[in-house]
């Protein structure tokens, strides 16, 4: 069986801004920001290019179905299309049976009509 969710978040930034945090900065960030959420994110292997390595870890609380960690491995990072997948590799969901468990991020830029006489 597969799902696919997706969940689109606006961001008030031009899209070359938004892709930017969308490397290594995101782990120091979810690492350091969102302490609630994650009690910690540290880079195993690599510079946030394909083939890096993260260890997450989840407090108690928040941990999905109690399993407390998780190493998820970049397998697209493409700063040109603005994409990147990542897979988890070990802990997690995976130690629920999964065999698959993939994560994508993107940027994109999406106009908005100001009147009918714009071109």
């Amino acid at each position: 069986m597969a799902r696919r969710v997706w969940k689109e978040i606006e961001v008030k930034v031009p899209a070359s801004e938004a892709w930017k945090v969308y490397s290594l900065q995101l782990a120091k960030i979810l690492g350091e920001g969102l302490l609630g959420f994650f009690s910690k994110v540290e880079v195993v292997e690599g510079d946030g290019s394909a083939g890096t390595i993260l260890h997450v870890s989840l407090p108690p609380r928040t941990g999905t179905a109690g399993l407390p960690w998780f190493k998820e491995k970049y397998t697209v990072v493409d700063d040109e299309r603005r994409v990147k997948d990542a897979e988890v590799l070990e802990g997690g969901l995976m130690d629920l049976g999964f065999t698959l468990y993939r994560v994508g991020f993107g940027a994109s830029i999406e106009h908005n009509l100001l009147s009918q006489d714009s071109p």
